[in-house]
């Protein structure tokens, strides 16, 4: 099953972040709390871990793109239960 994580809130003004790099290739396997991307804010760089175990399918951008906060970032397939 597809899970797709959506940008998170990370702070009362926040609205968007900007990709500052890929930690986890696609394909590659992705384990619970392991950071998958580094973001970018106005005011830090802060990783950003997958919630499910599983295989890193889809990146919703690029480095250098600029992600709203609600939009997708990332999907992982997850093993069914």
């Amino acid at each position: 099953m597809r899970k797709v994580f959506e940008t998170p809130a990370l702070g009362d003004s926040v609205a968007e972040v900007e990709i500052a790099e890929w930690l986890i290739e696609l394909g590659a396997p992705v384990a619970v709390d392991e950071e998958v991307v580094a973001v970018e804010t106005d005011k830090s760089t802060l990783e950003v871990p997958s919630p499910w175990a599983g295989t890193l399918a889809e990146r919703f951008a690029e480095v250098g793109d600029v992600v709203a906060v609600g939009k997708p970032l990332f999907a992982v397939d997850v093993p069914d239960a």
